[in-house]
């Protein structure tokens, strides 16, 4: 995986396992100092935080979801979506299991409240 600078072009490497097979999209972390990667494949999700030397940092969730479709009410793109709050010291994790809020190591703070959403 490559880390493009666009101002000066300049280009990095960041050494992660990542299978073939895997599709892998990633964001950097609040601060820069890491990726969080979110690979899948059909049916298995794995959401990490490596460092910038690729070394596994934490694991915020690894599971198999179901097949669904963009009409499903349950349905979250690849089984999982995320998001930091500005300061990193707090992340929001959403699966088609519900919305949880983790601290920056990835333990769990506590599940949120999604009043309108039901289990299938």
């Amino acid at each position: 995986m490559k880390v493009v600078g666009l101002a000066e072009g300049a280009t990095s490497a960041v050494l992660a396992v990542i299978p073939i097979e895997w599709h892998v999209d990633g964001r950097f972390a609040p601060g820069g100092d890491g990726l969080v990667l979110r690979l899948a494949t059909e049916g298995h999700v794995r959401l990490e935080l490596v460092g910038a030397d690729g070394a596994l940092r934490t694991t915020f969730a690894d599971f198999d979801y179901p097949a669904g479709g963009y009409g499903d009410p349950a349905f979250v793109e690849m089984g999982i979506t995320w998001l930091y709050d500005p300061d990193g010291t707090r992340l929001v994790v959403a699966t088609s299991e519900g919305i949880v809020l983790r601290d920056g190591q990835g333990v769990v703070v506590r599940m949120l409240d999604t009043p309108a959403w039901a289990a299938p």
